[in-house]
């Protein structure tokens, strides 16, 4: 989770602060924001759909015997 600054709009970074105490601050006007409490954001992710790479034509190709690599 990303928290922005609502005074200059730069991303909110995260310390202890006094009594150590997490807070965020922003690290380009003297905004800080302690935090009481503890955040959380879940999300899902969405796997990717996977090609396949070696293709149809290619997955059914016959295998070569004595044959070298050229490098």
């Amino acid at each position: 989770m990303v928290v922005f600054c609502p005074t200059c709009a730069n991303v909110l970074l995260v310390e202890n602060g006094p009594g150590n105490r997490m807070r965020f601050y922003c690290q380009t006007c003297p905004y800080v924001f302690r935090i009481d409490q503890k955040i959380s954001n879940k999300m899902p992710l969405e796997r990717k759909k996977v090609d396949d790479i070696m293709g149809d034509a290619l997955a059914n190709a016959p295998e070569t015997e004595g044959e070298r690599c050229a490098w």
